[in-house]
């Protein structure tokens, strides 16, 4: 028991490290300025921030009808689907992301917790499952042994033991 509550402890505690390291990363890219990348030849056209909003509007049209309709109607659902999270968190004040990112991640955390019972249900389930060979040939014997059994049925019943269910054959 003390050593499935230290498997406990170190998960938290790696669950911690790594939000504790996503949001310090997080927080650092916000500080690292942003390059202009306009003059690299390298970066595609399709991703440059230096576009006008026409430009990207012509742009996205021209990506767009290149799409099968059905696949351009499930991007259109979900460009409906994120606009309103996107417009909603443009409400929040610029320091809240952080906050955000780390309750996000500690959510994610406590659900980790149910991980050890989760595999203590598999593990069992597994034992349970080993058992079914044994079963299966358990079964094998037994009709084995039933048609035996309604095989002489036919000659002691006469015509009402050829149509019971379990006979093999019907003559």
């Amino acid at each position: 028991m003390a050593r499935v509550e230290a498997q406990r402890q170190r998960r938290r505690l790696g669950a911690l490290s790594l939000a504790c390291g996503l949001l310090l990363g997080a927080l650092a890219w916000s500080v690292i300025p942003s390059f202009s990348r306009a003059e690299d030849p390298h970066r595609p056209q399709a991703f440059s921030t230096a576009m006008t909003p026409d430009e990207r509007a012509a742009q996205r049209a021209q990506l767009l009808a290149m799409l099968p309709a059905d696949k351009r109607g499930q991007l259109e659902s979900f460009e409906r689907e994120v606009a309103w999270p996107t417009g909603y968190m443009q409400t929040w004040d610029p320091g809240q992301a952080g906050a955000v990112v780390a309750l996000m991640l500690f959510k994610m955390s406590q659900s980790m917790d149910t991980m050890p019972s989760m595999e203590q249900l598999m593990r069992t389930m597994s034992g349970q499952m080993g058992a079914l060979p044994a079963i299966v040939a358990e079964l094998a014997a037994i009709n084995a042994k039933m048609n035996v059994i309604t095989a002489t049925m036919d000659s002691t019943m006469g015509r009402a033991g050829r149509m019971m269910p379990w006979m093999p054959f019907s003559p």
